[in-house]
């Protein structure tokens, strides 16, 4: 049973590390987060080094997800353990032809991110990707549902973003800079294709 108090760094990586080891179910943390809420509201006094857009992201652990491949959770196992590891401050190691892939805690907080262009999301293309490993939640106070992919390439870097709504086949690239030639030169590299 979880406490219904502030969640600090601490409790994130316990409650998030207990519902990948099945130790909680979904359901559980979900009563949880709206007990939290209800509670205290968005006065959490948790900074976003310790999980505040992942405690957000919470809120929808219990979403179901209908895919090509069955029903699955919005929020992934896969997108738990990224939660985790950027906690924790592991950096990410994948690269390809010189894009890496990085965690939020990796980037410049104070670097602006301009939409650069939009592109077709495709879902085998990600897989064959390991730089494209994307992350689930939501990262924003309108608390959309979005999937995303932290890219540096070139001395730049790339947010790689798509929502869950009726448009979720298209995805967009924002970045620091908007160079079209390195522009040009990311998405043939990952293979992605304008909308």
């Amino acid at each position: 049973m979880l406490l219904v108090k502030r969640p600090d760094r601490k409790m994130m990586l316990d409650v998030i590390g207990r519902i990948k080891r099945g130790v909680l179910s979904r359901f559980e943390v979900l009563s949880w987060y709206q007990a939290v809420v209800n509670q205290f509201g968005r006065d959490l006094n948790l900074s976003v080094a310790d999980g505040y857009w992942y405690f957000r992201s919470l809120a929808f652990v219990g979403v179901p997800l209908f895919e090509e491949d069955g029903k699955d959770f919005f929020l992934r196992d896969s997108d738990l353990e990224e939660y985790m590891m950027d906690i924790q401050r592991v950096p990410s190691t994948e690269n390809l032809k010189g894009i890496l892939r990085q965690r939020p805690h990796q980037i410049e907080s104070q670097a602006v991110l301009r939409p650069l262009i939009t592109y077709h999301h495709n879902k085998q293309n990600r897989l064959m990707h390991p730089v494209l490993k994307s992350v689930r939640g939501t990262f924003e106070e309108r608390g959309d549902m979005v999937e995303h992919s932290h890219l540096r390439f070139r001395g730049a870097t790339y947010l790689l973003v798509r929502q869950f709504d009726e448009s979720s086949n298209q995805a967009m690239i924002l970045g620091t800079e908007r160079n079209s030639t390195h522009l040009k030169e990311l998405m043939q590299l990952l293979e992605l294709e304008v909308w």
